[in-house]
């Protein structure tokens, strides 16, 4: 597995920043859905927009451009939290990256061993991305960036 591990590592995909981010945590609500269709249907599809959904919260990271849009059209739901100044670091993942144990570990480990605190994590199946406060994204860069060596 290690020699596995050692390779993807070592062939990361793209790695992307975005900054200029803001993150909001609602509560989840039965009207939750359709405040987050309405945005949906009204912002630009170039910006970055992160979308999940938990048990008792979801959370919506979103352009900084888009704050006030977000901001009226979830005025009716519980906000639980806002962090603005936040970056997000997005990596490809090759399509083998699930049969391979460890790669999340070693990824974390990496930022961990760095110092690095994450805001939030926004995972698909070969893509994930990582928010840091925008003071520690070069931190943050480096340390993926060394995954490989």
């Amino acid at each position: 597995h290690s020699n596995n591990l050692k390779s993807i590592l070592k062939n990361l995909g793209d790695i992307t920043v975005r900054s200029n981010l803001v993150d909001f945590t609602f509560k989840n609500s039965s009207t939750l859905f359709l405040s987050h269709s309405k945005i949906l249907e009204s912002i630009n599809t170039t910006i970055f927009y992160g979308f999940s959904k938990g048990i008792h919260e979801s959370n919506l990271v979103i352009s900084m451009s888009e704050k006030e849009k977000i901001q009226t059209q979830f005025a009716n739901e519980i906000m639980t939290s806002t962090q603005d100044n936040l970056s997000a670091i997005s990596i490809a993942l090759p399509e083998n990256n699930t049969q391979v144990p460890g790669l999340y570990y070693q990824i974390f480990k990496r930022f961990a061993w760095e110092g690095i605190s994450l805001h939030e994590v926004i995972s698909t199946t070969n893509e994930f991305s990582v928010l840091v406060e925008n003071d520690t994204v070069d931190k943050a860069f480096s340390a993926i960036k060394k995954l490989g060596h």
